[in-house]
């Protein structure tokens, strides 16, 4: 392997540096409930910095009713929540995880138990208010 040799002294070059962390995720508090007039479709909403940020999505599956009124969303940047994105997660016996294609993760304990367990997937679609 060649050795390659700074241009101001001829000797080796020290190694680079390493690249720089990434920045912490950002994280938000909202609310997650399926919507009352659809078995499969659910409404995140989250506000960020005095913006509604609301994620609307069809699941995979039918589920009963339920309702998240603590619910957390994990992000890096507000180019996150924007545009359609496909999702993989599940809505549990006491919790519902959505995890988005671009690692946007929206996480929360319902309510009230719903006595079921359903992996969910599908696509959503970000809006801003």
């Amino acid at each position: 392997m060649p050795v390659h040799l700074c241009n101001k002294c001829c000797q080796p070059c020290p190694p680079p540096p390493p690249p720089p962390c990434p920045p912490p995720p950002c994280v938000a508090s909202g609310c997650v409930v399926r919507d009352s007039s659809s078995n499969s479709r659910v409404i995140a909403q989250f506000n960020i910095n005095g913006q509604t940020n609301i994620f609307t999505c069809n699941l995979s599956n039918s589920v009963q009713f339920f309702s998240c009124t603590h619910a957390t969303l994990t992000y890096r940047s507000g180019d996150d929540l924007t545009g359609t994105r496909i999702f993989q997660g599940s809505v549990g016996t006491n919790e519902v995880t959505l995890t988005l294609g671009n690692g946007v993760v929206i996480h929360g304990v319902l309510d009230n138990s719903i006595g079921m367990n359903a992996s969910e997937n599908g696509s959503g679609v970000w809006e801003q208010t």
